[in-house]
């Protein structure tokens, strides 16, 4: 029991730890979201209007949309390639076919969306990827995936003694979840880490304390506006890594709710480091476990937007609202000054009301300041006019050097993402079903459905992205075999009896880039002369009298004119006479 305590304590000391020293820090990422969210600023004192200027909104879409479609234009977007020997391409192609059947049921495209739109302006993202068997419909079809679930920041916390998140010692998540959904989870582990007592005392505690961090996103939110009282909830802090308690050099993951029960505990079944966590960033700066997003950047130019609109907006709100000057010693009465047709106003003094003149003008260069503002945001995030579809004076020539410009910086981002949130998950992915796989399950595929054993894909194979940038990788790549297959078959031809070329590899991987399994094109002889007879026998089978007619006069069922007996039947000598010569024999 102390063990226990002393391990709770020490997670809950990590936990505050960093809630304190990353206060500013979350604080600020607070900012970056609403920025996006375009959700209005505090209203300062004696101003009239409050706008947030949705540049930011505008640049993350901009630059989410095309780094996705970078990511998933091709079909399919990622390829399979072999790495051990002796392994035919059918079980690539089952590789192929089953991660991208995994991937749609995970649906992957969605959440890589909402993985950039989180990257992008706060420089960072963290993904979990938790394997789970997923029911497809009532009747008992399941299939194995590994989720691609992207986390908040705000509720993510990590070793701040490193300076990669990737190996830091200790990372955690922390969500609010309700006491229904913490029962199920516990009801349903095929682990045996949760500890049962321990969650039965959290449904039974009626006490309301939550993270204020928690609190104060899900009020910014409107959440707490929909539902007031959060004695169904709880706050669920999972710990992946060391525990100096335990000092066995272990990795463990420990669950802990309302930061009073440990509800889960086991030892990490992987303890090679690597968890469940990919981990990208947007701009990798040295010395930075954080990255650099757009917030971190461009934040204090978007305020400065923000505050210029609202002077401009003001301004020109003074001068539309039609304000006067009036000398009490006119006996003027106010109530009098509203429009009427025929309206008469008793006044002492001709002179003594006049318009306030406002300086309107002035307005012009407020708007020609946003301008500029909003050129520096965009040529500084690289969401330019030309990528967020807006019209501009330019000529075609400006705009298609700004667009290849734009395009070409988006795509080495995009390229060093990739790799961690495409490739590394999708090899993620394959390793997973190497090692919890313990039944079979079935893929569509072009050919009709496929029944995959464990053993089908227990093979090593490395992963390959098919991004769309400027380069566009698999044309090219097509591209460049045709040239290869072409010179190959140039010098067989040339020299017959002194080089042996053989060009099927080429002929394969062309086929399967275009989601073709070689194996329906490519045959042997041997097995395509079996698959000509079956045919032949089977149409003949077909066109034979029903049982008891007999044959008219003309038909020689045991050999005559143009048939040959086999042990098949009678079929056609002049249809693959080699193959039927062998059967024969």
């Amino acid at each position: 029991m102390s063990k226990e305590k002393d391990i709770l304590d020490e997670v809950v000391g990590k936990i505050e730890d960093y809630e304190k020293e990353m206060s500013s820090w979350i604080e600020d990422s607070n900012l970056y979201a609403d920025l996006y969210c375009i959700r209005p600023p505090k209203r300062k004192n004696n101003t009239f209007s409050n706008p947030r200027l949705p540049e930011m909104h505008r640049a993350v879409e901009a630059l989410t949309t095309t780094a996705v479609r970078m990511m998933t234009a091709k079909d399919p977007y990622f390829s399979v390639n072999l790495v051990d020997f002796d392994v035919d391409d059918k079980s690539v192609y089952t590789v192929q076919r089953v991660l991208e059947t995994q991937a749609r049921v995970s649906q992957y495209k969605q959440y890589l969306t909402k993985a950039f739109r989180s990257l992008i302006p706060m420089g960072i993202v963290i993904v979990d990827e938790p394997f789970e068997w997923v029911k497809l419909n009532p009747f008992g079809r399941e299939i194995p995936v590994t989720r691609f679930l992207p986390r908040s920041i705000l509720q993510m916390g990590f070793d701040r003694s490193s300076i990669d998140i990737n190996f830091c010692d200790w990372i955690y998540t922390n969500d609010i979840i309700s006491k229904g959904r913490l029962q199920y989870m516990a009801e349903n582990d095929a682990t045996g880490a949760w500890i049962k007592k321990s969650v039965e005392a959290v449904i039974q505690d009626t006490s309301k304390e939550t993270n204020e961090f928690i609190q104060d996103r899900l009020s910014s939110a409107n959440y707490y506006a929909i539902r007031g009282n959060v004695d169904t909830s709880c706050e669920l802090v999972i710990h992946h890594g060391l525990l100096e308690t335990m000092n066995d050099g272990l990795h463990y993951i420990v669950g802990v709710v309302n930061r009073r029960h440990i509800v889960k505990f086991l030892a990490n079944p992987d303890q090679t480091g690597n968890r469940n966590f990919r981990i990208a960033k947007w701009i990798d700066f040295e010395g930075e476990p954080l990255g650099y997003g757009l917030g971190r950047l461009l934040a204090r130019n978007h305020r400065a937007m923000d505050a210029n609109r609202q002077k401009t907006q003001d301004l020109l709100s003074f001068g539309t609202y039609n304000i006067w000057l009036k000398n009490n010693a006119a006996g003027i009465n106010s109530q009098d000054l509203v429009m009427r047709p025929n309206k008469v106003i008793s006044t002492g003094d001709m002179g003594g009301l006049r318009q306030l003149i406002t300086d309107t003008g002035a307005a012009l260069n407020g708007l020609k300041l946003e301008e500029i503002l909003k050129n520096d945001f965009r040529n500084a995030s690289g969401a330019t006019d030309t990528l967020q579809a807006s019209v501009t004076e330019a000529t075609a020539s400006e705009v298609a050097i700004v667009q290849n410009e734009a395009m070409r910086r988006l795509s080495v981002y995009v390229e060093n993402i990739a790799e961690s949130l495409g490739r590394d998950h999708f090899i993620k992915m394959h390793n997973n079903n190497r090692m919890n796989l313990d039944r079979p399950f079935v893929v569509s595929s072009t050919n009709g459905p496929i029944r995959v054993y464990p053993k089908d894909i227990n093979i090593d194979v490395d992963i390959e992205m098919s991004i769309v940038t400027d380069k566009d990788f698999r044309p090219k790549r097509t591209e460049q075999l045709l040239k290869v297959l072409e010179l190959s078959s140039s010098i067989r031809q040339e020299n017959p009896d002194k080089f042996m070329i053989d060009t099927l590899p080429i002929y394969r991987e062309i086929m399967r880039s275009m989601d073709v399994d070689p194996k329906e094109i490519i045959r042997d002889i041997d097995e395509a002369a079996e698959l000509a007879v079956a045919n032949l026998q089977m149409k003949q089978m077909q066109n034979m009298p029903s049982a008891g007619g007999a044959p008219e006069a003309d038909e020689e069922v045991t050999g005559g004119v143009g048939t040959e007996m086999t042990p098949i039947g009678p079929v056609s000598a002049s249809v693959n006479a080699p193959a039927i010569e062998e059967m024969n024999q």
